[in-house]
């Protein structure tokens, strides 16, 4: 949910969102971004949520080899992987 990834640069980022998405700003998880915003605020269909989400999940290889082809550094492009890989599992498509 954060495709210009900052938070891997702040060695102590406490939010991963500017402004709050289900009174929160971090720890975003399936249910807040998912169920609570995109269900029920934005009133968007149970299929087309899905499909989006397919879309996302059949992107993430794609998306892990453009970091590892990236100019960050090793250290970076690990950080960016774990997270991309953390928030993944949040939004359960992994």
């Amino acid at each position: 949910y954060d495709l210009l990834n900052s938070t891997i640069v702040q060695p102590r980022a406490n939010e991963e969102l500017a402004l709050p998405l289900n009174d929160k700003k971090a720890n975003l998880q399936y249910k807040d971004i998912i169920e609570y915003f995109g269900s029920e605020q934005l009133k968007i269909n149970k299929n087309v949520i899905s499909a989006i989400l397919i879309k996302f999940k059949e992107a993430l290889p794609k998306w892990q080899e453009l970091i590892r082809r990236s100019f960050l550094s090793e250290a970076m492009q690990s950080k960016y992987l774990a997270l991309l890989t953390e928030r993944s599992k949040r939004l359960r498509l992994l």
